[in-house]
């Protein structure tokens, strides 16, 4: 029996999240009487801070952020004599789950903690005849390689077999709560809000920035000094995930190991809940897979278009300007010169991408006609590949709108050549392609629009739990 209940999230809290199966069984106890215990566990999540094992009462506050769990009892009006009824967890899930319990109803709603952590058991009060007792529970942690996420909560009859002897059960019930994934967000999903950093020298790629965003019918939320300490990689710094239930999801924050400079984000750590896909990046001088593979939304059954970039079309394309004539146009115009390109740099990283290229495919089972390659040319850096001119493939995806790094091609016709390339890969899929400038701001160090943005996504449709293992 699967339970719904809501989910809280408090920003820059804990916030783990149980889905619940529950179970309702009958057993001759004593005599002629006949004891239901049923438990009845609800969808849980913690969006508090750990509550502390010396701290005694819980607010009501602290409650709302706890999955509720009913005791139902009926039996008769006195426990016989060498009888108990305990509550109490494995030593193995100790750790992973906080159980709470009302004190003294008549003076206050006040909440101990009773079971988890360290306290293995509890035993109940029987008050005779029907009985419904209310516990509260919080999870403390997500799945991992060694957590697959199971916490079973038990209750048992025990009966004294002779003196000297430790109680024996007769009865025991059992519920198990599973732990909700972390959910990364892909570009494919409708934005909801947009984050950048302000830094004394993005200011027009912000003003860019907003008016993208305005055009997707998102929010633009800025993080100024004071919170950025001058880092201006919004999009290294964290990454946006959520946490489900069958009616409600809340957004759950990543933090990444480079630690430069961002604060006040809730954190979480690295969850492993699929085999991961392995890439081969440390060619890239930046070493991020985001340079040369990225995703967007298209209008059929795929629901998605594979972007890579591609040395080998972009010299395709520049070959074809060549024979009509264009092959002197100039590239970065009213820019300073890239430097030297160096052909020897486009055939390694061309295999390098192939590569990826071919795991990619196998692992998400796509086709070439699943894959757009976007021109890209790269040049050498202390033995490291870095891009030549503006990279698109680390675009923003903003469901239909595209924020891409303008590249400062060839100009043919008073257009930039690789615009109007780009443009007839992606519009024809209902995408509407923008292209900011971020030579200045980014670029010259090493990263593209994407990086300089992180967004907040709505979360999938799809249900996590209709997935088959």
């Amino acid at each position: 029996m699967l339970q719904e209940r809501t989910l809280r999230l408090q920003p820059g809290s804990r916030i783990h999240a149980l889905c619940v199966l529950g179970t309702h069984i009958a057993t001759d106890v004593y005599g002629e009487e006949i004891w239901v215990f049923q438990v009845i566990v609800i969808f849980y999540a913690e969006g508090g801070q750990p509550i502390d094992q010396a701290r005694v009462f819980l607010t009501g506050i602290d409650l709302l952020d706890m999955s509720r769990m009913m005791l139902r009892m009926e039996g008769p009006l006195h426990l016989p004599r060498g009888y108990e009824i305990v509550l109490y967890v494995h030593m193995s899930d100790a750790d992973k789950v906080g159980v709470f319990h009302v004190q003294n109803p008549f003076f206050g709603q006040h909440y101990v903690h009773v079971l988890g952590r360290r306290k293995l058991c509890h035993i109940v009060k029987y008050s005779g005849g029907a009985a419904e007792l209310e516990f509260f529970v919080e999870g403390l942690q997500f799945p991992d390689e060694s957590f697959p996420g199971l916490i079973s909560i038990h209750v048992s009859l025990l009966e004294t077999l002779a003196e000297g002897i430790p109680l024996s059960p007769i009865f025991t019930d059992t519920v198990v709560f599973r732990v909700a994934p972390w959910i990364m967000m892909p570009n494919t999903l409708a934005p909801e809000n947009v984050f950048v950093c302000s830094v004394k020298d993005n200011y027009l790629y912000i003003k860019e920035i907003k008016n993208l965003v305005n055009k997707a019918g998102c929010d633009l939320k800025v993080c100024f000094g004071y919170i950025n300490r001058g880092d201006r990689w919004m999009q290294d710094e964290i990454e946006f995930g959520y946490t489900q239930a069958p009616h409600k999801s809340f957004t759950v924050v990543l933090d990444s190991p480079q630690d430069t400079g961002l604060e006040q984000f809730p954190i979480k750590e690295l969850l492993q809940v699929q085999a991961p896909v392995e890439l081969f990046s440390d060619w890239l001088a930046m070493g991020h897979v985001n340079e040369f593979v990225n995703f967007v939304p298209s209008p059929d059954a795929k629901r998605f278009r594979m972007l890579m970039a591609s040395p080998a079309a972009c010299y395709k394309l520049f070959r074809q300007k060549q024979k009509e004539g264009l092959g002197e146009a100039t590239m970065f115009k009213g820019k300073q010169a890239a430097g030297s390109l160096g052909r020897n740099v486009q055939i390694p990283a061309r295999r390098c991408i192939d590569w990826n290229r071919d795991i990619l495919k196998k692992e998400l089972g796509l086709t070439e006609e699943d894959i757009i390659d976007l021109p890209a040319l790269f040049k050498l850096d202390k033995g490291k590949a870095k891009p030549y001119f503006p990279n698109m493939v680390p675009m923003l995806v903003l469901s239909t709108e595209l924020g891409i790094p303008k590249p400062f091609g060839p100009h043919v016709g008073g257009e930039c050549c690789l615009e109007l390339h780009v443009r007839g890969l992606l519009e024809p899929l209902g995408l509407r392609c923008r292209f900011l400038e971020d030579i200045s701001s980014y670029h010259g160090r090493l990263g593209e629009v994407h990086c300089g943005a992180n967004v907040h996504r709505r979360p999938s449709a799809f249900r996590w739990w209709h997935v088959t293992p």
